[in-house]
């Protein structure tokens, strides 16, 4: 990135962050960004580590009791 950045305070969401990553990078480098590096970035500014922990604690702790596929997914 050559220059100052625009300025992204977290508030906008994800239609903000992107509309930021294509101002600041451009669209065509925007569009080149690798999905995977795509979602560390979505990651890192919208979801706290610990947040993060809780969510992959719950999904490791998932369990199908029978064949109660509603209790298991709601």
């Amino acid at each position: 990135m050559s220059g100052k950045p625009h300025p992204f305070n977290g508030t906008e969401g994800v239609v903000g962050l992107t509309r930021w990553i294509e101002k600041t990078l451009g669209l065509e480098n925007a569009n080149k960004i690798p999905w995977d590096e795509f979602k560390t970035m979505l990651t890192t500014e919208y979801c706290l580590d610990t947040d993060v922990h809780k969510m992959e604690i719950e999904l490791w702790n998932l369990t199908l009791k029978g064949d109660d596929v509603d209790s298991y997914t709601n």
